[in-house]
Parts: structure tokens; C-alpha cells; sequence
């Protein structure tokens, strides 16, 4: 529709924007967070980037990097009681949009944007309320009523 077109493709130029902001490089900038519910019916893998790298058939913690960052995968990151940080994992990220789009998913047909982006465009309750790009393959639980979404996309496109 034409009240988002201006969102569509805007990955890489808010990266590069974020990272003059931020004097860093790509691969360091940090975009505004955001709380969204895992699923009721479904609990994803959490993994490193090396494990990640490893759902592309590889074992390189750059490539479970650029992974996360190409196919938006959330972070997780875990505490302690006095704000420190214990551990970051990775599952894949929000799946938005109709199921009948959800093969494009899988065959690497989408575009990115930040959840900052998103809300702009979508409002927080689109954020809050989308699915997860989670098929039984990327769950370490589920229902057996669970509905799930899309897989990754070929392995090829690491």
C-alpha cells in the first residue's frame, strides 16, 4: 500500500544512518529495543551464533552473525539479578504477514526493517501480537494444537 512504500527497503540505509550516528561500524550499531511475547503454543530454539551458523551448514560464528543479522533474527539476552549480563542467544525473528506469504519466507523473498521501523509503520500492537518465523524444526516445545510458521530460507543463502 502506498502509505508504507516509503519503509520498504530501508534496511541498509537506517543501518548506515544508525552507524554514523553511533560512530560505529554496521555489524555494532544498536537499534531501540523492544519486549515482545514468545508464543503460547511454542518455544524457540535458543542458539548461539555458532549454532546458528550451523542451520547453514557451517560452524563460524561470523557466519551465524551474518545470518542474524541478513534474515532478522531476535536477540535474547539473559541477566542476572544485578543487571549483568549473562548470555545472548539468537531464534529466529517476527514472521509478518498472511500465511499465503510465508513460502516467500522460505525462499528468502523478504525485506527487512527494524523494529523501530516496524512500529512507525505498523504500531506497537503489530509488534506486540505477529507471529514467529518458527516451524517445528527452529521449536525446543510445542503444543500439539501448535500453529506454526515459516522455516528458514535455503541454505544456500548464507
Amino acid at each position: 500500500r502506498e502509505e508504507f512504500r516509503r519503509h520498504v527497503f530501508q534496511w541498509y540505509p537506517d543501518l548506515a544512518v544508525r552507524s554514523e550516528q553511533q560512530n560505529v561500524g554496521i555489524r555494532r550499531v544498536r537499534f531501540k529495543r523492544f519486549e515482545v511475547p514468545f508464543p503460547a503454543d511454542k518455544t524457540p530454539k535458543m542458539m548461539t551464533l555458532r549454532q546458528v551458523s550451523e542451520t547453514r551448514d557451517y560452524a563460524s560464528v561470523n557466519v551465524g552473525f551474518t545470518t542474524v543479522a541478513s534474515f532478522g533474527w531476535a536477540r535474547h539476552s539473559r541477566f542476572d539479578e544485578d543487571g549483568n549480563l549473562l548470555q545472548v542467544v539468537y531464534s529466529p525473528g517476527l514472521a509478518v504477514g498472511d500465511p499465503k506469504y510465508w513460502n516467500d519466507y522460505e525462499i528468502g523473498f523478504v525485506d527487512l526493517m527494524s523494529a523501530e521501523r516496524f512500529v512507525e509503520a505498523f504500531g506497537l500492537n503489530a509488534l506486540t501480537t505477529a507471529g514467529w518465523r518458527l516451524d517445528k524444526s527452529l521449536c525446543s516445545w510445542y503444543a500439539p494444537n501448535a500453529a506454526f510458521g515459516p522455516g528458514l530460507p535455503p541454505k544456500e543463502m548464507a
